[in-house]
């Protein structure tokens, strides 16, 4: 095991003549293992440095218990304003129980895919072994994800994360409700289904599985990795909208990077260039592309830039301790604020920002097709009247960015008042919802971007040189239906699971 055995790494099992992937959670996960184990479904088993480290602090905990010489916030005291109330250590476990029974959420379920991601960031954090609780806790956790058992977590009423990791909780000790089996089933019968017993919840347990940024860290997570899918996406359908509808090369020049070195706007720019084989320093047209064309760079690196603050500020929150208090193994117990998601909160908010105009400039240049801009028909159409071509799609992308904005706006601006004591919250649940319905809105538009170039290249025969080519080429090989809507679903598609940018790379172009 590498760095002193306190990394997240996967093994290799052999099972039946096949090899299958096991992420090994010690103290320093990654996004990769987080996309593993939630979309991919891979399994997961806690590392013996974890292990390790988890008992010190526990051992901790217990001797603070066994003692009850000094108040500790959450093993025997109160909680919120009610901190200064003492708890008799025989109430110890009630205490926590009542904790999981108090916090809550409400409306439609989560997807699943955001419970596991939740699950997930909160084992990665209790594997650090800065939360006290026993190792145990992480066991039952691990085991759910990996038969399936997913919480029922309300949708809506979550702040900083307290009720969605509560009621993730609530289900580990038997009670709650949980997906299990493609049914939806009391959290006992669900857990005995999948033949995990129930979790007794020890002294200070409840209040970290409840504490901590773990659904808005697993999803910044997850939004990381589409946004990376999405803007490489964005760059492909820019190159492809300039081959066919641009005049001036000039705007993706390497000269312009040097004399305004924004490293996004260089990248974005390299993208384009390079997916078209484009000599930029030519100066045989003065022609001024729509800024829509002209300023791919710009817009796109934009966005860049803000995924790649985004990007450490997920991987950071994924593997920190982020309780209220943290134990350490000398003893020493710290009441902080680490709990507090204001990092995910802001990171999510400026790359949902940052996105949405990626989204407004596609649909701009969707516009430019529908004029017969260049190589493309009036209307994307082959016999525009009798047919309505992409006329409709660009309604939709127009659409689908409109909605996307109406969420770009600080999430953070407001915050929840509890007795004067937990008087502000950084409301990142909201904040990577909101970037989680970006992205996936976003996709779409650009997919429609992508669409045109298609029934342009399908139409016309209009030539679209390099990687660009390639990339435009298999989608049209993929794309079977005739219905609209399933095309633009196809091709968003088609951007989620990388296959766009696996074409690219397989043309030889190199993409982060």
């Amino acid at each position: 095991m590498s760095r002193s055995g306190l990394s997240a790494y996967a093994t290799r099992e052999c099972h039946a003549g096949r090899s299958r992937m096991t992420v090994t959670l010690d103290r320093d996960p990654d996004l990769g293992d987080l996309v593993a184990v939630v979309r991919d479904r891979k399994p997961v088993e806690l590392g013996d440095g974890a292990r390790e480290a988890m008992a010190e602090t526990r051992a901790v905990v217990e001797e603070i218990v066994a003692a009850n010489d000094r108040p500790v916030y959450g093993v025997n005291t109160g909680f919120g304003d009610l901190h200064d109330v003492a708890i008799d250590p025989a109430d110890g476990r009630q205490l926590q129980r009542n904790l999981l029974h108090a916090n809550t959420t409400v409306g439609d379920p989560l997807p699943v895919e955001a419970v596991r991601a939740a699950m997930f960031a909160r084992a990665a954090v209790f594997a650090a072994g800065h939360s006290g609780v026993r190792p145990d806790v992480v066991e039952r956790l691990l085991d759910c994800l990996n038969a399936g058992v997913h919480p029922v977590v309300g949708a809506g009423g979550n702040s900083d994360d307290y009720g969605a990791n509560a009621r993730i909780g609530y289900v580990l000790t038997g009670e709650g409700e949980a997906f299990y089996g493609g049914e939806r089933l009391p959290g006992g019968d669900a857990l005995a289904a999948a033949g995990i017993d129930p979790l007794s919840v020890e002294p200070k347990e409840a209040l970290p599985m409840m504490d901590g940024p773990a659904l808005m860290t697993g999803r910044l997570g997850l939004a990381v990795h589409d946004a990376e899918r999405l803007l490489a996406a964005a760059d492909l359908a820019g190159a492809c909208t300039f081959a066919l509808l641009g005049e001036q090369p000039s705007a993706f020049s390497p000269r312009v990077a040097e004399v305004r070195p924004n490293e996004g706007d260089a990248e974005s720019a390299r993208v384009v260039r390079e997916a078209l084989a484009l000599e930029t320093e030519t100066d045989a047209t003065v022609a001024q592309d729509p800024l829509s064309i002209r300023t791919i760079p710009q817009i796109n690196g934009s966005a860049r830039e803000a995924l790649a603050n985004a990007r450490p500020v997920a991987a950071t929150e994924l593997g920190a301790p982020g309780d209220n208090p943290l134990v350490f193994p000398d003893g020493v117990v710290l009441s902080c604020g680490g709990f507090n998601g204001q990092h995910v909160s802001a990171a999510a908010d400026a790359l949902a920002r940052a996105l949405v105009k990626v989204g407004h400039a596609a649909e701009r240049r969707v516009h430019l097709y529908v004029q017969g801009r260049g190589e493309s028909p009036p209307f994307v159409a082959g016999d525009p009247g009798l047919e309505s071509g992409l006329v409709r799609a660009h309604y939709s992308a127009a659409s689908l960015v409109r909605e996307a904005g109406t969420l770009a706006s600080a999430s953070d601006r407001n915050s929840v008042v509890s007795a004067g004591q937990e008087d502000v919250q950084s409301l990142g649940t909201v904040a990577t919802d909101h970037l989680a319905t970006t992205v996936e809105k976003i996709r779409a538009a650009v997919a429609v971007e992508l669409l045109c170039a298609v029934e342009v290249r399908r139409l016309t025969d209009a030539a679209v040189p390099g990687a660009a080519g390639a990339v435009v080429d298999g989608v049209v090989d993929r794309l079977d239906a005739t219905d609209r809507s399933v095309q633009i679903e196809t091709v968003a598609r088609l951007v989620a699971d990388g296959t766009v940018t696996d074409l690219a790379r397989e043309a030889g172009l190199d993409l982060p």
